[in-house]
Parts: C-alpha cells; structure tokens; sequence
C-alpha cells in the first residue's frame, strides 16, 4: 500500500469521526512531508513503517520541526497511522 492510500484511510476515519477541526488533517499532511523527505521508502511501501518504531518516529519528526514540540493533532495523527497500519 501507498502513502496515499493510507492517508486516505485516516482521512475517512477522521470523517467518520465528525472531527470539528481539520488540525489533524493538516497534521497528516505536514508527517507525509516529512516522510517523503527523510523515509522515500515508505511512500510507496508504507509497510515499511512497521520497523520503525512508532515513539522513535515520532521523536525524529519533534527534532525536525522548527520549534521541537509535537503538537496533539501531530501525536494523533502518528497514533492513527500505526493503528490504521495495524489493521492491514
């Protein structure tokens, strides 16, 4: 599976969830960039991210932004990629 069909996983998730906001959107969009900088692998095998560990990524993404602080639509939206990956 690719990237974007993961994404849109989520994104029908979030729907079915009725979020009111679309910060976690948005989140899943700003972790797709970064995964299509730092993890090219991923993007057309999203597999692949089963062998990086969910916290570990998570941290890498925190040092990779400007301002070193995960936001909580950033933190759902990596809990939500793993769980969705979980389901395959």
């Amino acid at each position: 599976m690719e990237w974007n069909e993961l994404k849109k996983r989520i994104a029908d998730e979030y729907d079915r969830r009725q979020l009111k906001s679309d910060v976690r959107y948005r989140a899943l969009d700003n972790i797709g960039d970064y995964l299509k900088a730092y993890h090219k692998d991923v993007i057309t095998n999203v597999s692949a991210l089963m062998s990086i560990d969910r916290n570990e990524l998570k941290e890498a993404y925190r040092n990779h932004k400007p301002s070193k602080k995960l936001s909580g639509a950033e933190s759902s939206a990596f809990n939500e990629i793993y769980n969705q990956l979980r389901m395959l």
